[in-house]
């Protein structure tokens, strides 16, 4: 068991996606499975929500964001992002579109649409509840 769990290089496969700074700690930044998967030609790529609602993030009318894959017809995802908006600002869909299209990889484009909401559901200790985002989508299929 213990050499199905481990790598070539002796890593613990977790689940966990994460990087190291330049002191050379380890983040853990996001799960493999809360992953998005895109379709580029004729295969995909995994690409992390977490880096789309960071720069979501960075819009001034944005309070709080979740991103999540919505299935399409090619068996890959699109990203949607559901937005709650800061007190007294205001933001079209279209408008989050194109920021995050402007500045991010198309790849990362929000194609799935934008849905605003008047709160993030989080899970009992705190955590964006990803699982109940994928079940509002699971049945979804987007040209």
């Amino acid at each position: 068991a213990w050499e199905a769990a481990v790598d070539g290089e002796g890593w613990y496969r977790t689940g966990d996606i994460g990087h190291y700074d330049e002191k050379e700690r380890l983040f853990i930044t996001d799960r493999l499975k809360e992953v998005v998967r895109i379709g580029v030609d004729n295969h995909y790529i995994n690409i992390s929500p977490v880096e789309i609602e960071q720069y979501v993030l960075t819009h001034p009318a944005v309070a709080e964001v979740v991103v999540v894959g919505v299935n399409n017809r090619a068996g890959t995802h699109r990203p949607r992002a559901y937005v709650v908006l800061k007190s007294g600002h205001t933001v079209s869909a279209d408008e989050l579109q194109k920021f995050v299209s402007d500045t991010l990889a198309y790849t990362k484009r929000l194609t799935g649409g934008v849905v605003f909401v008047d709160n993030i559901h989080r899970t009992s200790i705190g955590k964006v509840d990803r699982k109940y985002y994928r079940t509002l989508v699971i049945n979804e299929i987007l040209d």
